[in-house]
């Protein structure tokens, strides 16, 4: 014994994920055992997100003989004025043997993403999440691609 309006089909409905929301915010998120610094390496202008892994804090779930974890990564640039100019974002499937774990529980875990810029000041984003609990590691620095 009611109404209920159709949905309106014009209207936008918001399907991004706590990691794109996250990618566009400012603050620092530290729920992940993440840390992220930003280099330049020799070549064409870019600059390089590399975020260093604590496998020791990172939950994994048994897979057979192997510890396995999904993680996406994205690094991005914003202008002076906060707008998206470029970016990249990679998902590790990993699925170690227990002696690849163990390796790396000891060195920790390293990758990268580079993103080709034109010179200038870039205000510099860069999120992982854990695709198993959701966890979120998120921070963001000021840089000059030269």
């Amino acid at each position: 014994m009611g109404y209920t309006a159709a949905p309106d089909a014009g209207a936008v409905t918001s399907t991004a994920s706590k990691l794109d929301s996250e990618v566009m915010a400012s603050d620092t998120v530290a729920d992940l055992p993440a840390s992220f610094t930003w280099e330049q390496w020799p070549g064409p202008p870019a600059i390089t997100m590399v975020v260093h892994l604590d496998f020791n804090l990172l939950h994994f779930k048994p897979n057979g003989d192997r510890r396995s974890q999904k993680l996406a990564l994205v690094a991005v640039l914003r202008d002076d004025r906060g707008n998206f100019v470029t970016g990249r974002r990679s998902v590790l499937e990993l699925n170690l043997t227990e002696a690849t774990f163990e390796r790396f529980a000891k060195s920790g875990f390293t990758a990268a993403l580079k993103i080709e810029a034109p010179p200038g000041s870039y205000s510099v984003r860069a999120v992982a999440e854990d695709a198993m609990e959701g966890k979120l590691a998120a921070a963001s620095a000021e840089v000059q691609v030269k």
